[in-house]
């Protein structure tokens, strides 16, 4: 199970927005932010990244051979937790694990050398518990890009029909811009 423990920084502000947009005065700031929020979905489910750090828990049953941390870049991991087999909720030494980081998929976490994971207890769904960090402090420019191209398409067609070769323009636009930003699996090529 994943769990966000914080909300995202937004990648591009409502003024920047706004500025874009041509927008003066606070009319339509509630929309423009709900598009921004949008946007940034899209994106993230997209490319399978997070755009700004963002704190996560990921539980797990057990330990696998390795951990895999989704939404790359990885910032840090800030602690392991497990349920030993007596049940007491112990904390991993980070001498016991290391860290794998990739920017472009997802990093791992693996014993360390000459070590293995420790036991858990078997009856949990939460046995282990992976906090971290995602992302970074700034939004790469072509996701900054990508949330403004789309943010200015829905607000110019806020109706869900439009001219069908504009749509396939900002498409084949906001598609390019996300694929710049894909996690490096092969499937994304």
């Amino acid at each position: 199970m994943l769990e966000r423990l914080t909300v995202p920084t937004p990648a591009i502000s409502l003024s920047e927005i706004k500025d874009s947009l041509g927008v003066a005065g606070h009319d339509h700031d509630q929309m423009i932010n709900d598009l921004i929020g949008a946007a940034t979905n899209v994106l993230r489910r997209w490319t399978g990244r997070e755009l700004t750090t963002t704190r996560y828990r990921l539980s797990l049953s057990g330990f696998p051979c390795y951990i895999d941390l989704p939404f790359p870049p990885l910032a840090s991991v800030e602690s392991i937790t497990y349920y030993d087999t007596a049940g007491v909720d112990e904390v991993m030494d980070a001498a016991d694990y290391q860290v794998c980081k990739y920017l472009e998929v997802p990093s791992q976490i693996v014993p360390a050398p000459n070590t293995v994971w420790p036991t858990t207890q078997n009856d949990r769904i939460d046995a282990v518990q992976v906090e971290f960090l995602a992302g970074t402090s700034t939004a790469p420019p072509e996701a900054r890009h990508f949330i403004r191209m789309l943010v200015r398409h829905w607000y110019d067609n806020p109706s869900a029909v439009t001219s069908g070769v504009m749509t396939k323009e900002v498409e084949f636009s906001l598609r390019s811009l996300a694929a710049s930003l894909g996690t490096g699996f092969y499937a994304d090529v």
